[in-house]
């Protein structure tokens, strides 16, 4: 058995068994539906969705005092789960739907996607 593969099992291990620890994630595709010449514009719409259970390493919540009220969190999933982040437009957690922050640190076998909500 190769390293690839030991840390691969490894990983579908883990998720297995992270039992109530994994959150149900709905990652809400995008797809280029048509093109305005004048406007220089794509229109974007939702073409269908990907779930996926992730593991929250970390929330976040600024003080409400705060020029902008948001709350940010960070999520571990298996890579194969979900796939090209590119192709999603936002994601949904427990109802609430979140947008993705540009830092996101991909590898063979997991990935940790940030998500900010302005409340």
């Amino acid at each position: 058995m190769s390293l690839k593969s030991l840390v691969k099992k490894s990983v579908d291990t883990a998720f297995a068994k992270a039992g109530d620890l994994a959150t149900i994630v709905v990652f809400n595709k995008k797809t280029a539906a048509s093109y305005d010449f004048t406007a220089e514009s794509v229109a974007i719409s939702n073409d269908g969705t990907v779930v996926a259970k992730g593991i929250q390493l970390k929330k976040t919540k600024q003080a409400p005092d705060q020029a902008t009220n948001s709350t940010s969190t960070n999520f571990l999933f298996r890579t194969s789960d979900v796939g090209n982040i590119s192709e999603y437009s936002n994601a949904v957690i427990g109802g609430v739907t979140y947008k993705f922050e540009p830092t996101a640190e991909i590898n063979d076998f997991v990935t940790v996607l940030s998500f900010v909500r302005e409340n």
